[in-house]
C-alpha cells in the first residue's frame, strides 16, 4: 500500500517541512525483512536555492540527504494485456520514450495486481511500451499508468547495511511524497 504525503512546506526556513516514513529493508541470507520508521525532512539550501529532503533514523541517524528531484505523474494507459511471458501496455497519449531503447519504469493503479511493479519496458512505438511478465496475471479491467521514478532512497540501506526494498518518491506535479511497500 502507498503512503501519501501532501508536500506543504511552511516558506523557505524554518521550521522544515517533516513526516515519518515506514521503509522496509532486506537481510542477507534469507532473513525476514525489517521495517522501521525514520522521520523525512526537507530543508531550503539558499546558496543553491533548492530543496533537498533528508532521511534519518528515529535516533537522529542521517541515512541520507540529496537534492530533491521530482518524478511525473505518469503516462495514462488505455490498454493493457499478456502473451507469451510478455506484456503490452498502450499510453493514452505518445509516452516520450525513444523507441527500441529500454527503460525502467513503474506500472500502478493497474487489475489485476500482476500487471503493477517495476518493470524494464521497451517502447516499441510512441504509445506502445512491451515488458517481460512471466505469468499471466488475467484480463485487465483498470489500465492504470506508467511512470518513470526516480526513488529517493534506491541503492540505499538502513543503518545496519541492509539495502531498503520500499521506495520514497516525490511527484513533482502534485506536490506530494509517495511512500510504497
Amino acid at each position: 500500500m502507498t503512503t501519501i504525503t501532501p508536500f506543504a512546506p511552511s516558506g523557505v526556513a524554518s521550521p522544515p517541512f517533516q513526516f515519518q516514513a515506514t521503509l522496509t529493508s532486506q537481510p542477507p541470507n534469507g532473513a525476514p525483512a525489517v521495517t522501521a520508521v525514520y522521520n523525512v525532512t526537507t530543508t531550503w539550501n539558499l546558496f543553491g536555492k533548492r530543496w533537498y529532503v533528508n532521511v534519518l533514523a528515529l535516533d537522529g541517524t542521517p541515512i541520507v540527504t540529496r537534492g530533491l528531484v521530482g518524478s511525473d505523474t505518469g503516462k495514462q494507459l488505455s490498454a493493457l494485456s499478456w502473451a507469451g511471458g510478455t506484456a503490452t501496455a498502450t499510453t493514452a497519449a505518445p509516452h516520450g520514450y525513444k523507441v527500441g531503447r529500454p527503460v525502467m519504469l513503474t506500472v500502478s493503479g493497474a487489475t489485476p495486481s500482476g500487471y503493477n511493479g517495476l518493470v524494464q519496458c521497451l517502447p516499441t512505438g510512441p504509445s506502445t511500451l512491451t515488458f517481460p511478465l512471466a505469468s499471466d496475471p488475467g484480463t485487465a479491467t483498470v489500465f492504470g499508468s506508467v511512470s518513470y521514478d526516480v526513488n529517493l532512497v534506491g541503492g540505499l540501506g538502513d543503518e545496519a547495511g541492509n539495502p531498503f526494498t520500499s521506495t520514497l518518491v516525490y511527484r513533482a506535479p502534485a506536490k506530494q511524497f509517495e511512500v510504497s511497500p
